[in-house]
């Protein structure tokens, strides 16, 4: 008879090594793969832009003050072109495409992206127990689509409907392994990341692709997020900078394969990077809904570290979550400084290095942690830091010195902190909804 576990005990289960073996993005500033993102990445490049004028009409919602039914800024993270579609190549009719929202385009095309950039043909994966996980929600495009009750059709709820998103890629590219969307806010992509590893981990899939997507077509959610005071009114993510007034909303996709990384070794898999620790926990009951716990990330970036049996002074850079907000902002860097920072560190060790991927593209918001993440990959492949855009001087509400954390702002090599030049380097990745969080640990393959 199995005696039952108290309840004040945690199970201490590591999650096995799981390689990033392809990658895949579709982003504003005609940022469409690896390589332009790596490149907007060390030319410090901002990609959003004024909000385009085939969307809505941005002086009229526009107002300085936040009046009802209004929006507190012009700008955003827009893609050109959004509604362009190869239906033929996926078999798909014009009558279905013209019911499927952007959102499934993007990411039915990522996935053939991603294959190519791992070097699978389609075919390969045919009948396999290959599963597809994705983080978003289609509410803007969703809610316009059932407004429209005499234009819908029978493809109308499969175009719109969520499920749909992870679905339509196991259904084209026939994929027996688990097919799941969810929407934890801000965080569904790395939540959709953490039930990809832990299926990987219970053998229900072998390998498995892994994404997020935002799509901004009417202004009801820059309202909405205005009225929450999140929305930045100059325009643009300013992640820890004296100036940061709140987040430029993002659309686009962003899609990874992942795969256990002793198949992946055996295999001769190109290896981005390696997940070698994750988990997830949850704020509670705070001043409001919406207002981040300090105490609660840095109780989960030890307890990551603790059931991952790693060291919390080996790590070596952490990709915050980093919204630019005012309050936001100044709460995760001490959640940061007091977990990875000064104080689990020696006296002579240098400062942890902190950046975000926000500076350059704004808030993905359900897509977000998968950006972040890629942006970690391509740093380790690479063996290089990158500068945080939009980064110029220093929240005077972060006390970088007490922390033992300073902010990413320039080209540079990896460096161990601790000096163990045996060790690999190690990076932690934050992703936060509105209450729940997500913190993830990679090391590069070699």
């Amino acid at each position: 008879m199995i005696e039952d576990i108290p309840s004040t005990d945690r199970l201490n289960l590591p999650l096995p090594k799981i390689a990033i073996i392809g990658v895949g993005c579709r982003l504003p500033g005609d940022v469409s793969s690896k390589d332009d993102f790596w490149n907007m990445l060390v030319t410090k490049r901002v990609v959003t832009s004024e909000i385009p004028s085939d969307r809505w009409d941005r002086d009229e919602w526009y107002s300085k003050e936040p009046i009802p039914g209004t929006i507190q800024t012009k700008h955003g993270g827009f893609l050109t072109n959004a509604y362009d579609f190869d239906n033929k190549y996926f078999s798909i009719s014009q009558a279905e495409a013209n019911e499927i929202t952007p959102e499934q385009r993007w990411l039915c095309e990522l996935a053939v992206e991603t294959m190519e950039d791992a070097n699978i043909r389609p075919e390969e994966l045919k009948g396999s127990q290959t599963g597809v996980f994705v983080g978003s929600a289609g509410l803007d495009f969703g809610g316009s689509q059932l407004a429209n009750t005499l234009q819908m059709s029978a493809h109308t709820m499969t175009g719109l409907e969520p499920s749909i998103f992870s679905n339509r890629i196991s259904y084209i590219f026939d994929l027996h392994g688990p097919s799941i969307t969810s929407n934890t806010a801000c965080s569904a992509s790395m939540s959709s990341l953490s039930m990809a590893c832990n299926a990987i981990a219970v053998g229900d899939c072998d390998k498995a692709f892994v994404a997020g997507s935002n799509f901004l077509p009417t202004p009801g959610g820059f309202v909405a997020f205005s009225q929450l005071r999140v929305v930045s009114k100059t325009g643009s993510c300013k992640p820890f900078d004296e100036k940061a007034d709140g987040y430029a909303r993002l659309e686009g996709a962003c899609m990874l394969l992942i795969k256990d990384y002793e198949k992946a070794v055996r295999d001769n898999d190109k290896i981005y990077a390696a997940i070698i620790g994750s988990g997830t926990n949850e704020d509670g009951r705070t001043l409001s809904i919406t207002l981040p716990s300090s105490d609660a990330q840095c109780a989960l970036m030890k307890w990551v570290c603790e059931k991952s049996n790693i060291k919390a002074d080996t790590i070596d850079y952490v990709e915050a979550h980093g919204t630019g907000t005012p309050t936001g902002d100044p709460i995760e860097a001490r959640s940061i400084g007091n977990a990875f920072g000064r104080k689990v560190r020696s006296p002579k060790s240098k400062p942890l290095p902190v950046g975000t991927v926000k500076g350059n593209v704004g808030h993905g918001e359900f897509l977000s942690g998968a950006i972040g993440l890629l942006k970690v990959s391509l740093m380790l492949f690479n063996r290089q830091l990158v500068p945080t855009a939009a980064f110029e001087k220093l929240n005077p509400k972060i006390d970088v010195d007490d922390l033992g954390i300073r902010v990413a702002d320039k080209n540079e090599p990896l460096v161990k902190l601790n000096g163990k030049v045996n060790t690999p380097f190690r990076a932690a990745v934050n992703s936060f909804g509105f209450g729940d969080k997500f913190i993830l640990i990679v090391s590069p393959s070699y």
